[in-house]
């Protein structure tokens, strides 16, 4: 599961990475909004507690997601991959 600063970096790295998409900030709002996962909107839903504009939300979801990963709120799940090394004589011996 992937948290909110880390799907909200990735998202705004994405937008980054095309700067002429043209999007309207409703739509980049909407877009993130309902791409995230349950968790996730319902941290938003907690925090906007109403109507909102899309520039309020965008700065909204911004601070969140700063304060979850700088207050460390958030838990994701890190695996650490398991690296075996072989030497030369033991695979050619193989």
């Amino acid at each position: 599961m992937e948290s909110l600063h880390d799907t909200w970096e990735h998202f705004k790295g994405m937008l980054r990475r095309c700067p002429h998409h043209e999007l309207p900030v409703w739509q980049q709002v909407q877009t993130f909004y309902n791409g995230v996962i349950l968790a996730n909107r319902a941290t938003i839903n907690a925090a906007v507690d109403g109507t909102i504009m899309p520039s309020e939300a965008f700065n909204t979801i911004d601070e969140i997601a700063t304060n979850l990963y700088s207050y460390g709120l958030e838990k994701t799940d890190k695996r650490v991959a398991d690296i075996h090394s072989i030497d030369a004589i033991t695979t050619l011996s193989a």
